[in-house]
């Protein structure tokens, strides 16, 4: 009797979660995003040779919201140069450096540029270690304050984000809609920053309006508020999940369990495989 009265319980919840997060996403869908400008001030600007094709690096040089030098205004510039790279080059005199971690934090208002251009890299492993950190991620993103949407939105194809911690948001990472195709999260810490420290979402990861063939991979992904990672609608199909910590620590030791580890609302033909989950 216990057994199905605490089953019925689990699908009452998971039908409040999958409500509220619908709402979420009907905002996102109902608010235009920003037009992207191709403002060239005040970030690095290099180019690299690969594979013989000429790609863009823009260079994160502090923590601020916006601005020169800032990780949002690296991916607008990004979004204007295909196959663009975005790397940190942070001193340990930034006001947001955390000498005691080694860990450089990026606060947010607002969320950050959605992704639109194809092939962006967004490589937080690119900056360099502090002498006295043995963590990683080495830079994280939080709100700055509640009620923050998301810290980043991808809209294309074909972009990675790696080594990242997000935090604080109602929803972490979210891939929107039928172009969201072929996209990959690895290496980042979604709801605790590096230490082991609390930084919860609402929801974690989110994968909804047709994102396909996206794969989140060797990611800690703990301690969210209501959902660790999120695929909802029939046409949100072939994305993949492999090698995760879902609600542990980053070894594995400790339990930092999401409300719900993963939801799968109406969303077929996608692979959970090799997951470390509690």
């Amino acid at each position: 009797m216990f057994s199905r009265m605490k089953h019925k319980a689990n699908r009452v919840r998971a039908g409040r979660v999958h409500t509220a997060l619908a709402k979420a996403v009907l905002r996102m869908k109902r608010t235009p995003g920003p037009g992207f400008a191709l403002l060239l001030a005040g970030i690095s600007f290099l180019v690299a040779t690969i594979d013989g094709a000429a790609a863009a690096v823009f260079i994160v040089t502090n923590t601020r919201a916006a601005g020169p030098g800032s990780l949002a205004q690296a991916i607008t510039q990004a979004n204007a140069a295909s196959g663009a790279r975005i790397e940190f080059q942070l001193p340990s005199s930034d006001a947001g450096f955390d000498r005691t971690r080694g860990i450089w934090t990026i606060r947010l208002s607002a969320p950050l540029p959605n992704v639109t251009g194809h092939g962006i890299i967004i490589d937080g492993t690119s900056q360099p270690r502090a002498v006295s950190s043995t963590e990683a991620p080495r830079i994280a993103v939080v709100a700055a304050r509640e009620g923050v949407e998301q810290a980043l939105a991808v809209l294309s194809d074909g972009n990675t984000i790696r080594g990242l911690a997000v935090g604080g948001f109602k929803l972490g990472v979210v891939f929107y809609g039928a172009d969201a195709v072929s996209n990959t999260v690895t290496a980042c810490f979604v709801g605790l920053a590096p230490g082991d420290m609390p930084m919860p979402n609402e929801t974690g990861v989110i994968l909804v309006q047709g994102a396909r063939d996206n794969t989140i991979s060797d990611c800690v992904i703990s301690g969210n508020k209501s959902v660790g990672v999120y695929v909802a609608d029939r046409k949100s199909r072939g994305n993949l999940l492999r090698g995760n910590h879902i609600g542990t620590d980053a070894v594995g030791q400790r339990r930092r369990p999401n409300s719900i580890g993963v939801m799968l609302a109406r969303a077929p033909q996608n692979v959970i495989q090799s997951n470390l989950t509690a």
